[in-house]
């Protein structure tokens, strides 16, 4: 199955070429990526094996003495080790009997997802988990506080104290986490089709992948100045691929203390 779906999708690519696609990287001056018409189907769950994931990035205070992830809960992320018994608190104690939605990777990196109620600021326990993709809250009035999803850590006003026990964070108003990271399930292969940056200062975007068991390596690399443009958006001919039980991250480092900085990026998710 994955080798017809891999024949569809470089026929659907070179398509794209012979009629006009971009440069491997393309810089583009809009956010939209490159439209391929495989593109229009994925979306609607159209083509079996087929998927779109769209991942948001925001850390509202990058500081210039080190690289930080684009992450909610800032500085860099830590990955689980192995697994971990994940817990969720919000910063108030209003936050109560409100559903949050999470897609998270089991001890064999299956893609799963659970609903949560909150407790305000009293943890409730969560599956054991590999990873944390996503935490959403989807309902008619919006969240009072920050809802954190962490490992086991001491609180204050429910929130951990080791602000690298956290695994994903929704911030108040906003109903979702924005952690520029990306875990792939097992029996799935990821291709990173464009993503967008922006800021209100000059910074440098790395894009750090590693496989299963071995070391982060450079994906693509990207330097802005006062002559280019703060807000970079770059869509690919040629898609990163990302094997199985691979994590992607998002990393930023900036001239200026006390930085915004905003980014997200697309995947086509095919079974193996």
């Amino acid at each position: 199955m994955k080798k017809l779906l891999i024949i569809v999708f470089a026929i659907v690519l070179f398509a794209g070429v012979a009629f006009g696609a971009s440069p491997k990287r393309e810089q583009r001056t809009d956010i939209e990526s490159p439209r391929y018409p495989l593109d229009i189907a994925i979306p609607e769950s159209s083509i079996f094996g087929f998927s779109n994931v769209h991942v948001n990035g925001y850390n509202d205070d990058v500081d210039s003495a080190a690289a930080e992830d684009i992450i909610t809960s800032g500085n860099t992320y830590t990955f689980i080790t192995t697994t971990a018994t994940l817990f969720l608190s919000s910063s108030v104690t209003t936050d109560t009997g409100q559903t949050i939605n999470i897609t998270y990777l089991d001890a064999n990196w299956n893609q799963l997802t659970t609903n949560v109620l909150t407790n305000g600021r009293t943890p409730v326990e969560l599956p054991t988990a590999s990873r944390v993709n996503l935490a959403d809250y989807n309902d008619t009035i919006s969240l009072v506080g920050d809802v954190v999803i962490y490992s086991t850590s001491t609180l204050s006003n429910g929130v951990p104290d080791d602000t690298t026990a956290i695994k994903s964070k929704i911030i108040a108003s906003d109903n979702v986490s924005q952690n520029a990271i990306y875990s792939v399930p097992l029996g799935k292969t990821a291709y990173l089709k464009n993503w967008h940056v922006s800021s209100d200062d000059d910074y440098t975007v790395i894009i750090w992948a590693r496989e299963f068991g071995t070391v982060w390596q450079v994906k693509d690399r990207i330097k802005t100045t006062e002559a280019a443009p703060r807000p970079a958006a770059f869509g690919y001919d040629n898609y990163i691929s990302f094997a199985a039980k691979s994590d992607i991250r998002f990393e930023v480092t900036v001239a200026d203390d006390n930085t915004v900085v905003a980014c997200h990026f697309e995947l086509v998710i095919i079974d193996d």
